[in-house]
């Protein structure tokens, strides 16, 4: 029989807690039975493999390591794995939230946008040509420009998988003039991204713009519509329309733009001048704001000299398009020089919070008449550079009332909180506020605006200013602690550079 020993049982299976010495010494006994059992060794043997089979098999269970594999075989009959859902690419796609953002768009990627539509040099078109059963194409408006011609369409978006896997999806191409059907106009979709993407109640749409380049500067201009023929990619499917007339017409007052490219920037911003547009009595300068600040500008200090010496605040001629693109209205750039002092920038902060926590188990109303203050001087966060501090915590019959301040702990040309002033929570406000504080108590309440019976500050010297946010006696009588959070935080700073930009004749 076989010479395994206690010690080859060890050394195979390893002497893990599974099995104990009664176990070892029945499985030697059955490989090295006694001679008196020879004559049964068919029947002993055959108990033997049974037994050193379900015993290796039961280790082997309950080290999780089974002697067979399961695989799953789907009807093409390829090894199953399991699905993944993948995310949304919209890299080459803005999402709009609103109309507003489809023209934010537009004037991002066409250069005098804005001031065509304010002289009413982009005309609405409004017509609908079906390229499927699912899929309409819809010719908003043009702008006739020069030797351009702006076309402004939107499509029927089915779902989201056709934008993330067609970028291409929507665009136009063989623009013919009827009766030359020999050569095509070039086109092009003037921008990095394919367009844009907007749902809501009523639309589920991809919007874009061609630019069609003519042989000839307003060599429509004689003409009050055209017919062409163009191919356009409708959801990987090519469908060609003909004969499709649009109305023709051209302003009288010329629109140019100049290209600019000067940038200034600190440890945590970048602003760009991209470009000047200007028309008539009006001259637009484009710029963007890049910042490791926030997500989101708040506001831009500074002013504008003009050459007459006369200074303007920036945030006067400010105006927002689009997240970090922004337009300054300076009409002036047309006959003089400009310098535009930047002194500071502000964003805001919409990933990261102030968080602080306060007991409030020993409350109790009935007693509070009498004035109750806890003072301290105990850190309980730290954001972009500024120490967090619990000042104090007052409890009266009003309810709770805590005090905190805060320590700026890096040089003041660095990134820094900027805490004038905490706000509540409140629904009907706009996304612009900011330092926006709401608590919560261990029963599952978060505040409303009855809930803080006062909200201030106490400043007592340019260094030190204590912020107070007071919560009713209601909201905290049952609880045992309240969690605030200051969000949308304010975070900015100081830039102190000057750009000088020539006429733009």
């Amino acid at each position: 029989m076989s010479k395994l020993t206690k010690r080859d049982f060890d050394d195979y299976l390893g002497k893990d807690n599974f099995y104990n010495e009664e176990d070892k010494e029945q499985f030697y006994r059955k490989l090295n039975p006694s001679k008196g059992w020879k004559k049964h060794w068919i029947p002993q043997t055959i108990t033997v493999a049974m037994v050193i089979g379900i015993f290796l098999l039961a280790v082997q269970l309950y080290q999780g390591n089974l002697p067979f594999t399961s695989t799953e075989i789907n009807e093409e009959g390829n090894d199953s794995t399991p699905e993944t859902v993948e995310e949304t690419d919209w890299s080459s796609w803005i999402v709009a939230e609103s109309t507003e953002d489809v023209d934010a768009f537009y004037e991002n990627t066409i250069p005098g946008f804005r001031i065509a539509e304010e002289l009413n040099q982009v005309i609405d078109i409004n017509q609908k040509h079906a390229l499927t059963d699912n899929v309409s194409l819809y010719i908003d408006k043009a702008w006739y420009h020069e030797d351009k011609i702006h076309l402004f369409y939107s499509m029927d978006l089915v779902n989201d998988e056709i934008v993330t896997n067609n970028h291409e999806t929507g665009v136009i191409t063989e623009f013919q003039f009827d009766g030359d059907s020999e050569s095509s106009l070039p086109l092009a979709s003037p921008s990095s991204w394919s367009g844009v993407v907007f749902s809501d109640a009523f639309n589920n749409k991809l919007y874009r713009v061609s630019t069609i380049t003519l042989e000839e500067e307003e060599q429509l201009l004689k003409q009050e519509q055209l017919t062409a023929s163009f191919a356009i990619d409708a959801h990987n499917e090519d469908v060609t329309l003909s004969e499709i007339e649009l109305p023709v017409s051209y302003g009288k007052e010329t629109i140019t733009s100049n290209s600019i490219n000067d940038s200034i920037q600190t440890a945590n911003s970048n602003i760009t001048l991209t470009r000047y547009d200007k028309g008539a009595d009006k001259g637009y300068l484009y710029f963007t704001v890049d910042s490791t600040m926030g997500q989101e500008i708040e506001f831009l200090n500074g002013f504008i000299k003009i050459g007459n010496g006369e200074d303007i605040y920036l945030m006067d001629r400010t105006i927002g398009v689009h997240k970090d693109t922004f337009v300054l209205d300076i009409p002036e750039l047309v006959t003089e020089e400009v310098t535009i002092d930047f002194e500071y920038v502000s964003m805001i902060e919409k990933e990261d919070t102030i968080d602080l926590s306060i007991d409030v188990s020993n409350y109790d109303h009935s007693v509070a008449e009498d004035f109750s203050e806890i003072t301290m001087n105990q850190k309980v966060d730290e954001v972009f550079n500024t120490e967090i501090y619990l000042e104090s915590i007052t409890y009266d019959e009003l309810g709770v009332t805590v005090g905190m301040t805060t320590e700026t702990i890096e040089p003041s040309n660095s990134a820094n909180l900027h805490l004038t002033s905490i706000v509540p929570v409140l629904a009907d406000w706009g996304s612009w506020m900011t330092n926006k504080i709401e608590a919560t108590n261990d029963n599952g309440e978060t505040t409303t605006e009855n809930h803080f019976h006062s909200i201030g500050k106490y400043v007592e010297d340019d260094n030190y200013r204590i912020h107070t946010f007071g919560l009713v006696w209601s909201f905290i009588q049952d609880a045992n602690e309240v969690n605030f959070t200051i969000k949308d935080l304010s975070i900015g700073e100081d830039i102190n550079q000057t750009i000088t930009i020539p006429i733009q004749d």
